[in-house]
């Protein structure tokens, strides 16, 4: 069954202090409350202190000399919480917005309280202020249920000491009655309030969760969309060099005279186009692979195998390629065993090792060994290309999402097989690193995390 935002706020919220048990939860929510709730707080506690001034300015007409010291004890209050009011409309101030509510609230009760034992009486005037500026402050959307609850005893706290001197009576047990039910009913308002705001929290993240899933979705669609495009871009001109060979060697075969000289050729054009043919079927299928790979459509099946295996299965289909160009190939691969999908790596090393033998120079070298770093083998392919701008080696493997730079390329300088390589590497269980240095050859590295022999055996007979 799915959890709702209700049963989530059971889960998550102290039924205590109404806050939640997670402290990063709890910080999202109060920088949450501060952006939604800070210009409503300020509006409050300006209504409060105007009440509360508006209280002691009637104090001061009706009573007069009666009550002088607690009078002015409640107006000389007023300009230090003004200040503090003003201080909220600080960025400092907003972080502290709760600090001055409790400093105003408290100021204010214990200034009514002084009012109330000065004046020697309970008649509702002398204390129907101090509800009034408990129940505004009790609203304020930044303070939590603690310091509502807090200020609230504290505002009683400061009644029942103000009416101490004072004889028993049913006025003044009315009086007692009356605050303590208003008190409990602004605390029991502000803990579900409190709760309330927090439902709302709740249901604002996950809105803007599923506003960022839509987005991400929206995003990948629309690279979806753009790599579509530049496959199809690439296809034209991957395919076109090849077929203009293709037809062109079979044209000049099918005008040829019937000499022995023409046979000679036709040979050698046949041969032309069987390798021209070659590589259209190499190219086509490495775009068709990438495509499936990049939408997710190839699968895993992971077997035993090491790393000298499979390099000697993949530099074995490039032989020929590194014969022809006379180039110095070095191995030196360990056989660690490793759990992974072997076609998935040995497509992708052959992939690297066509990359790094497309780009060496004749008679250059050609290293590739592994290394045991950690718990992770790594396998190291390093050519004397000419390497790869420093500014362009991070867009290595990302090639289909440079859709402006695909006109006017050909071959394998899309860097199809390099794209290919990284998410077939992804998919076999490694990681795929690059690095090169212009002019001096690239680094190719692939991570493979190291299975013990025990495991090994029991997941490759499974």
């Amino acid at each position: 069954m799915a959890e709702t935002p209700l049963s989530s706020l059971e889960t998550k919220l102290d039924r205590w202090s109404v806050s939640f048990q997670d402290e990063k939860l709890e910080s999202a929510f109060r920088s949450y409350s501060r952006d939604l709730s800070t210009s409503t707080d300020q509006f409050v506690l300006i209504s409060g202190t105007i009440i509360f001034l508006s209280y002691g300015f009637l104090d001061w007409l009706t009573l007069g000399e009666t009550a002088k010291w607690a009078i002015i004890f409640r107006l000389v209050l007023v300009p230090s919480t003004i200040s503090l009011i003003i201080w909220t409309f600080t960025d400092s101030g907003r972080r502290h917005i709760q600090i001055v509510s409790v400093i105003v609230v408290g100021g204010a009760a214990a200034a009514i309280g002084a009012m109330i034992f000065a004046v020697g009486s309970v008649s509702p005037p002398y204390y129907v202020g101090m509800l009034h500026v408990a129940i505004v402050f009790s609203s304020l959307s930044r303070i939590n249920f603690p310091a509502c609850a807090g200020l609230l005893i504290f505002t009683y706290t400061c009644f029942f000491l103000a009416t101490l001197q004072f004889e028993p009576s049913s006025d003044l047990t009315a009086g007692h009655f009356f605050l303590a039910l208003i008190l409990i009913s602004c605390a029991m308002l502000n803990y579900f309030l409190e709760r309330n705001r927090r439902l709302e929290f709740l249901h604002h993240r996950d809105k803007e969760r599923y506003y960022a899933q839509v987005q991400v979705m929206a995003d990948e669609a629309a690279r979806s969309s753009q790599r579509k495009n530049a496959l199809l871009n690439v296809l034209g001109h991957v395919v076109k060099t090849p077929l203009h060979q293709i037809i062109g060697y079979a044209q000049i075969i099918e005008q040829a005279e019937d000499t022995d000289e023409s046979v000679r050729d036709t040979k050698t054009f046949a041969e032309e186009i069987h390798r021209a043919g070659q590589s259209l079927s190499h190219q086509s299928q490495r775009i068709l692979d990438y495509s499936r790979a990049d939408a997710g459509l190839i699968t895993s099946q992971p077997q035993k195998s090491n790393a000298a295996r499979m390099v000697h299965e993949a530099i074995y289909r490039h032989q020929d390629t590194i014969d022809s160009k006379k180039i110095s190939l070095a191995i030196d691969c360990c056989e660690t065993p490793l759990f992974l999908d072997t076609r998935h790596v040995i497509r992708a090393i052959e992939e690297l090792i066509d990359n790094a033998v497309r780009y060496s120079p004749p008679g250059s070298d050609l290293k590739v060994w592994t290394e045991l770093i950690g718990q992770q083998v790594v396998l190291s392919i390093k050519d004397n290309g000419p390497g790869i701008p420093e500014g362009d080696i991070d867009r290595v493997g990302d090639a289909l999402n440079k859709i402006d730079e695909f006109r006017n390329m050909g071959g394998d300088k899309l860097g199809i097989g390099v794209s290919l390589a990284r998410i077939l590497v992804r998919h076999g269980g490694g990681q795929l690193y690059y690095s090169s240095v212009p002019n001096h050859g690239t680094l190719a590295r692939i991570a493979f995390p190291i299975l013990a022999e025990d495991d090994a055996e029991k997941k490759s007979a499974a």
